[in-house]
Parts: C-alpha cells; sequence; structure tokens
C-alpha cells in the first residue's frame, strides 16, 4: 500500500537521521491480505507499539534489514512464499537467529509442528481471533522486555495458541 510505504520510508530516513523521536517498539507484520493486516497495524498502534506492513515475503526481509523490528508477524496464508518458510528465512539469516517470530493463519492441522520446527515463537491457527493474537504478541514483548529490564514492562505469561 502506498501509505504504508511512505509511513515506511519516512521511520526509516529519520531512524537512520536520529531524527525519530519516540522509541517505541516496533512490529513487522507481513501478510499480503490487506483488510487483516491493517487490523493488527490498528490494534498494536493503538497499545503503544509502532507497526510496519509488508505485502509478502520479499518485501518482508527487505523491511526486516532496513528497519529493525523487535517482532515478526507472519501470515501463514502467502501467495508468495508460505509463512512457515518465510519464518524459517528469518531464523536461518545470521543476526536473526533470535529475533521473535509468530506464525498465524493456516487450516492445515500440520502447521503448527511446522511452525514450532522452522522456529516460530508461537503459532495461532485460522479460528484465534486477532485481539488474542496481539495479546498473547504484547504479553510476550512485555514478559521479555521486563526479563532484560526488571523495571520495565508488566509480566505476563506468553502463550502458543493453536
Amino acid at each position: 500500500t502506498v501509505e504504508s510505504d511512505i509511513a515506511f520510508f519516512i521511520a526509516t530516513n529519520m531512524e537512520r537521521s536520529g531524527e525519530r523521536s519516540e522509541e517505541k517498539e516496533r512490529i513487522l507484520i507481513i501478510d499480503e491480505h490487506a483488510k487483516s493486516a491493517m487490523l493488527f497495524r490498528t490494534m498494536f498502534e493503538h497499545a503503544g507499539y509502532e507497526t510496519v506492513l509488508a505485502t509478502g515475503t520479499v518485501d518482508g526481509i527487505s523491511r526486516l534489514r532496513i528497519c529493525p523490528p523487535q517482532v515478526v508477524l507472519v501470515n501463514q496464508e502467502q501467495t508468495d512464499l508460505a509463512g512457515a518458510m518465510t519464518v524459517r528465512l528469518i531464523k536461518m539469516t545470521r543476526g536473526l537467529e533470535s529475533l521473535p517470530v509468530f506464525l498465524y493463519g493456516g487450516n492445515d492441522p500440520a502447521t503448527e509442528n511446522k511452525a514450532r520446527d522452522v522456529g516460530a515463537n508461537a503459532y495461532f491457527g485460522a479460528g484465534v481471533p486477532v485481539p488474542q493474537i496481539v495479546n498473547a504478541v504484547v504479553t510476550w514483548l512485555n514478559k521479555h522486555k521486563k526479563a532484560s529490564n526488571p523495571d520495565a514492562g508488566t509480566t505476563g505469561a506468553a502463550a502458543s495458541h493453536t
């Protein structure tokens, strides 16, 4: 989307120049389906996170390199490359092995095992509502922020949902 591309361009240029005023945690959403991507964006931004949208795997990997996020959310049902394979590519990339990546969507019962095998931090099946996914990712971020800085964030249990 044009709006997403313009916002991404401005954010990356501001970050490189040091002009980025707020230090919000950034979430990269790789989802070619505009409706679900925008729903995730709205909910994460309402929760205080910066979001970057990517419309496919190549776009996502490019944005991941240019403007590194704290978390990546990948839709399993991509037409260019299945989400689990995208997760695998990210996790195999030097320097990105520990980047938290969450996989969602897909109706294949084997996807949960694939998600685990490729190193996804959690998998959310097609029936899991977006607010529940957002809550789980935010809880995960807060838990790990708290672990790295005991004075930051709130505690919560991370969950793997199917």
